[in-house]
């Protein structure tokens, strides 16, 4: 198999692994006995922002690893691999919050399975995209460091947000009108 073939491969087992891995982080929170760690990585309430932890987190973990899993295997570099995965997490949070703002604005309604839906479309469309762009442009050192700096950033802000989010919609727990891990009003 070539080294393309390979990448490729990966990165579209990406999608059924991803998407899989979301739904036991949806009630991961819970299970955990509400455990602050876990609530960092998982949804700690029903709010749109929560949500995306779904898959964000399981999608930095699946190209983390995929980097060191391949890089013996096939020439990669680790400058376009993780742009790369910061197109892939963009591409996602965008997509889902697009999608789940344009359904339920148009419709006015809210629906699981439609959420479901978004969420499989979010991940496949982010991970056939963050393919095309590792196959069809390049980076530099510039590119990489630029995109692990904003890779972290996400992450300090996901985590912010975890404890101390915004007063906005998207923020708050729809089944008890709270915001974050500590229920605040």
């Amino acid at each position: 198999m070539s080294e393309n073939n390979l990448v490729k491969k990966y990165i579209l087992w990406g999608i059924p692994i991803i998407i899989i891995l979301g739904f036991p982080m949806h009630f991961a929170y819970e299970f955990s006995g509400e455990n602050t760690l876990v609530g960092i990585l998982a949804p700690v309430n029903e709010s749109v922002w929560e949500h995306l932890k779904l898959c964000f987190y399981p999608l930095i973990i699946y190209w983390t690893l995929g980097y060191f899993l391949l890089k013996n295997k096939v020439t990669i570099n680790v400058f376009h691999w993780f742009t790369c995965c910061l197109i892939c997490l963009l591409t996602y949070i965008l997509c889902q919050l697009g999608i789940y703002y344009l359904y339920t604005g148009a419709t006015g309604c809210h629906s699981l399975i439609m959420d479901i839906l978004c969420m499989v479309f979010a991940v496949t469309f982010a991970q056939w995209f963050a393919l095309h762009m590792y196959a069809h442009t390049k980076s530099n050192a510039m590119s990489f460091y630029i995109s692990i700096f904003l890779i972290a950033a996400l992450i300090f802000y996901f985590t912010i947000c975890t404890f101390n989010p915004p007063r906005l919609p998207m923020f708050k727990d729809s089944t008890d009108n709270t915001y974050g891990i500590s229920k605040l009003k």
